[in-house]
C-alpha cells in the first residue's frame, strides 16, 4: 500500500507554474515560459531567414558583376548567424535571451542595409528586404515588444542610410514609408499577440492545476477510503491504534511514525502504535511517557489542527535532543480527538529530509485522524452496545429473581392461610407477610415504571409550596411503614423550623423512601437515621446507617441504572438496581445535588440538598424535563 509522496503532481504531464492568483507571479512564469520558446524557436528562425536569404542571393548570381559580392555577405550572415546562436547557447546569466535574441536580428537587419548601400543602391528593395524581416521575426519569436522595436528602429535607420545611394528622392521616400509601416504594424503586432498569449497561458495554466487538483482530490479520497476500510477492519481490537501507525505510514509516504494514546486517568501520553522506526529506537519509546510538563507540544494540541516541525533543530516544542537521538529531521503532528477531546496524537516522521510538508501530506494526515477517530467512536458504541446488552441481561435476571421471591412469598403465605386450624393471631401474621411482600412488589413495579417515564421525558415536574415540619412528618408516616429487621431501629429525628419548601412532594417522597428503604435492606444490626436541617437556605435531608457500607471503587456506580455491587443471582442482598438510580435524577430535577460518603463496615451517610426557594434559571435537568 505504499505510495509515491510525488505520485499526484507526476500524473500531470505539465505542472502548474503559479500556485496562488498573484498577477506578477503570473506575468513572471509567463516571462519566463516565453524566454524557453524563445530560445527554442531562434535557431528555426534562423534557418528560415538563412534559406530566404539564399533564395534572394540565387537571384542576385544572375548578374556576373555581383556573384561574388553576393557570396560574401551570404558567407556574413552564416557567419553571423553562426557566432550570434553560439553566443545564446552559451550567454552569460546576466544576458537576457530577448536581448540576445534581438542584437542578433539587428545583425541581420545590418547585413541587409549594406548589402543594398554596398551593391543595389535602391532603398526601395532594401524596404521590401527589412519588411519581410519585421513580419518574419513578429511571426515566429515569442517576444516583447521592446525587443520588436529595437530591430525596427535598425531597420528605419538602414532605410534612412540608403538614401545617400539613392537615384531619386521617390525612391528614398517609398523604402522609408515602407519600413515604417512594418515597424508600427509588426510592433502593434507583437503586443496583441503577447496579450493573446498571455491570457492563453493563463487559462492552460489554471486548467491545468484544476485537473492536478482534482486529480489529487481523486488520489486523496480514493487513500483515505482505502484507510477507512482497513480501520473498520481492526475496529475494537486493542491493537487499532498499532493498525493506524502503519497504515499511514504506508499512505502518507513518510519514513517512519508512532501514535501516542492519552491515558486520562494519570494523564500522560503512552505510545500506543509504532512503525518503521530506526533500530535502537522501539525501547526508549515504549517506556517513554509524555505530558505538558516535559514536552510542550502537548499544550497545543487542539481538534482539527496540524503542527508541522519542518526542521527539529530550529524548535522548541520537542527536545531537539530527544529527536535528534530518535533520528527525526522533521514532523508533523496530528492529533486524534473524539468528542471534542484529544485523545491521541499520530506523529509521522522523516529521518533525512528537512523542509515543510506538501499539500498532500497535511491532507492525508488529517483526513486519516478524522477516520481513526470514526473507528474510535465505532468502537466506544460496541462498547457501549456491549455494555449494554450485558446490563440487559443483568437486569432481565435480575428482575426475574426480584418478582419470583414477593410471588413465593405470597403464594406460600396464601397457602398456608388457607389451613383452617389456624388461629386469628397466626392467620393476621400470615397476611402481614403477605401484605409486606405485596408492597414490595408494588414497589419494585412503580420503580420500574418510574424509570420507564424518566428515560421518555414523561416524568413532569410538579411544583408547589409545602410546609417543611407537614411534609417532614408525612415523610415519617411514609418511611415508618417500611419492612424492618427487628434489630434494625429506624431514628426519625423531628425538624420543626417552620419554613415553606417549593418542590414536588410526591418525587421528594419517593426519594425519601428509597433512601431509607436502601438503608435498612443493607442494614443487619444497629440503627438507619433521617436527619433533616434547615442551612443556607436549603433543605438539607441525609439517612445514615450502620450497614455493610460500599467499596470506594463502587460508589459511583450505585447511581447507575440496574447497577448493583453484586449482579447474580445468588447475591446476598435483594434489589433491581433502579432505586438509587431513581434517587439521583429525581433530585436533579428538583435543582438540588445527593452525595454518598461510606466505608466498608462502617455504613453510609447519603445527603440531599434542596433549595428552599426555585431561582429564576431551573436545574439543567428540570429545565429539559419541563421543555418535555
Amino acid at each position: 500500500m505504499r505510495r509515491d509522496p510525488h505520485l499526484a503532481s507526476a500524473a500531470i504531464a505539465e505542472p502548474c507554474p503559479v500556485e496562488g492568483d498573484d498577477p506578477e507571479a503570473w506575468r513572471a512564469a509567463y516571462r519566463a515560459e516565453q524566454d524557453r520558446l524563445l530560445e527554442q524557436r531562434l535557431p528555426v528562425t534562423a534557418a528560415i531567414y538563412l534559406v530566404m536569404v539564399g533564395l534572394a542571393i540565387a537571384v542576385e548570381l544572375i548578374f556576373p558583376e555581383r556573384r561574388w559580392l553576393a557570396s560574401l555577405f551570404y558567407a556574413g550572415h552564416l557567419t553571423v548567424s553562426a557566432l550570434g546562436l553560439a553566443i545564446i547557447a552559451f550567454r552569460p546569466a546576466r544576458l537576457p535571451i530577448g536581448a540576445a535574441a534581438a542584437g542578433l536580428a539587428c545583425s541581420w537587419s545590418a547585413l541587409l542595409t549594406t548589402y543594398t548601400l554596398v551593391v543595389v543602391h535602391n532603398p526601395e528593395r532594401l524596404g521590401s528586404g527589412q519588411i519581410c524581416l519585421l513580419y518574419g521575426l513578429f511571426f515566429l519569436l515569442p517576444w516583447r515588444w521592446g525587443h520588436q522595436l529595437t530591430v525596427s528602429i535598425a531597420a528605419l535607420l538602414g532605410a534612412m542610410a540608403s538614401g545617400f545611394f539613392a537615384a531619386n528622392t521617390e525612391q528614398l521616400a517609398y523604402g522609408v514609408i515602407v519600413v515604417v509601416t512594418g515597424a508600427i504594424t509588426s510592433v502593434g503586432g507583437v503586443v496583441y499577440l503577447d496579450r493573446y498569449r498571455f491570457d492563453g497561458f493563463v487559462r492552460h495554466a489554471q486548467l491545468t492545476r484544476a485537473s492536478r487538483e482534482k486529480q489529487e482530490e481523486a488520489e486523496i479520497a480514493a487513500a483515505l477510503l482505502e484507510v477507512s476500510e482497513m480501520l473498520s477492519q481492526h475496529v475494537n481490537e486493542p491493537d487499532l491504534l498499532a493498525h493506524l501507525t502503519r497504515i499511514a505510514i504506508e499512505t502518507v509516504g513518510c519514513d517512519w511514525g508512532t501514535t501516542f494514546a492519552l491515558d486520562e486517568r494519570c494523564g500522560v501520553y503512552r505510545l500506543a502504535g509504532l512503525f518503521g522506526e530506526p533500530p535502537g529506537v522501539r525501547e526508549e519509546i515504549e517506556v517513554a511517557e509524555f505530558d505538558e510538563r516535559n514536552l510542550p507540544l502537548i499544550r497545543i494540541l487542539v481538534p482539527g489542527s496540524l503542527i508541522e516541525l519542518p526542521d527539529t533543530h530550529a524548535q522548541d516544542l520537542v527536545p531537539p535532543a530527544l529527536l535528534t537521538r530518535w533520528g527525526v529531521a522533521s514532523q508533523l503532528v496530528a492529533p486524534i480527538s473524539l468528542g471534542g477531546r484529544v485523545v491521541g496524537a499520530l506523529c509521522l516522521a522523516h529521518g533525512a529530509r528537512r523542509g515543510p510538508f506538501s499539500i498532500r501530506e497535511r491532507r492525508l494526515a488529517q483526513g486519516i485522524v478524522h477516520a481513526t477517530a470514526l473507528a474510535l467512536a465505532n468502537s466506544a458504541l460496541i462498547n457501549d452496545l456491549r455494555a449494554a446488552n450485558t446490563l440487559r441481561s443483568e437486569f432481565v435476571s435480575t428482575m426475574s429473581h426480584e418478582l419470583r421471591t414477593p410471588l413465593n412469598v405470597i403464594l406460600g403465605f396464601a397457602e398456608m392461610s388457607q389451613d383452617e386450624q389456624l388461629g386469628d393471631a397466626e392467620r393476621r401474621g400470615l397476611l402481614q407477610r403477605i401484605e409486606e411482600a405485596g408492597r414490595d412488589l408494588l414497589r419494585l413495579i412503580e420503580d420500574t415504571l418510574a424509570m420507564g417515564r424518566i428515560e421518555s421525558g414523561r416524568d413532569r415536574v410538579e411544583l408547589e409550596p409545602v410546609q417543611v415540619p407537614e411534609l417532614w412528618e408525612q415523610l415519617r408516616r411514609e418511611c415508618a411503614v417500611l419492612p424492618q429487621k427487628p434489630s434494625v431501629t429506624l431514628e426519625w429525628r423531628a425538624l420543626g423550623d417552620a419554613v415553606t419548601l417549593v418542590t414536588d412532594p410526591r418525587k421528594l417522597t419517593v426519594v425519601t423512601r428509597n433512601l431509607v428503604h436502601n438503608a435498612i435492606k443493607f442494614t443487619e444490626a444497629g440503627w438507619v437515621r433521617v436527619h433533616g436541617t434547615i442551612a443556607n437556605d436549603a433543605l438539607e435531608l441525609s439517612v445514615s446507617d450502620t450497614g455493610i457500607g460500599i467499596e470506594t471503587r463502587d460508589q459511583a456506580a450505585v447511581f447507575e441504572m440496574f447497577r448493583q455491587g453484586d449482579g447474580s443471582d445468588t447475591r446476598r442482598f435483594g434489589g433491581t438496581g433502579l432505586g438509587l438510580h431513581i434517587v439521583q435524577r429525581y433530585v436533579e430535577q428538583l435543582g438540588g445535588t445527593v452525595v454518598l460518603s461510606s466505608a466498608p463496615g462502617v455504613g453510609s451517610r447519603f445527603t440531599v440538598t434542596l433549595p428552599l426557594e426555585r431561582v429564576s434559571e431551573p436545574h439543567p435537568v428540570l429545565r429539559r424535563q419541563l421543555a418535555l
